[in-house]
């Protein structure tokens, strides 16, 4: 034997492995059909995340899409449409490093909706000197049922307006 040749040129790695699962997500509606996600850091495993995956689904089992990828950040604003408006959405999110993607999170889901439309056709009927009735139309709900009218009054229609009620339900007060 002649002996050792010369050494190689360097080389270092990380020990690691792909992120942990992502735990703790929610998913909030919001005015205007919106969707507000949030979620837990996954444990990154010696590599730092470099993304996380959002994908959504309308049954929470098949069709998943990527509604986006967000970098190392824990919150995400989905954007919808009245056209979606009664429809569940699921999410699920999973966490990205250099090593690879980790395990999607368990699914969270919401109902998209926004705040009721405007009501309409509110009539005023005097019954007497200190009784006057009032009747409206039902709103667009918008994806969530209407659970509460709020009736309020003033002296002259542009300011100093009070509550009379905030727990009706129906569609006239007295």
């Amino acid at each position: 034997t002649l002996g050792w040749g010369t050494f190689s040129t360097t080389s270092q790695a990380t020990a690691g492995d792909i992120p942990d699962q992502v735990t703790g997500q929610t998913a909030t509606a919001t005015i205007d059909y919106d969707v507000d996600l949030a979620w837990s850091a996954a444990t990154d495993n010696g590599h730092a995340i470099t993304n996380y995956l959002i994908e959504h689904s309308p049954n929470g089992s098949t069709n998943w899409t990527e509604k986006a990828t967000v970098g190392n950040v824990l919150t995400y604003h989905a954007e919808y449409t009245s056209s979606d408006s009664g429809n569940t959405k699921y999410w699920r999110i999973s966490a990205t490093n250099d090593l690879g993607t980790g395990a999607v999170s368990a699914n969270a889901s919401v109902k998209i909706g926004d705040v009721p439309s405007q009501v309409t056709g509110l009539t005023a009927t005097a019954q007497s000197a200190t009784a006057i009735d009032l009747a409206w139309s039902t709103p667009a709900d918008n994806g969530y049922a209407i659970t509460v009218y709020k009736v309020e009054r003033s002296p002259d229609g542009s300011g100093s307006w009070t509550v009379l009620t905030s727990t009706e339900t129906g569609t006239t007060y007295s």
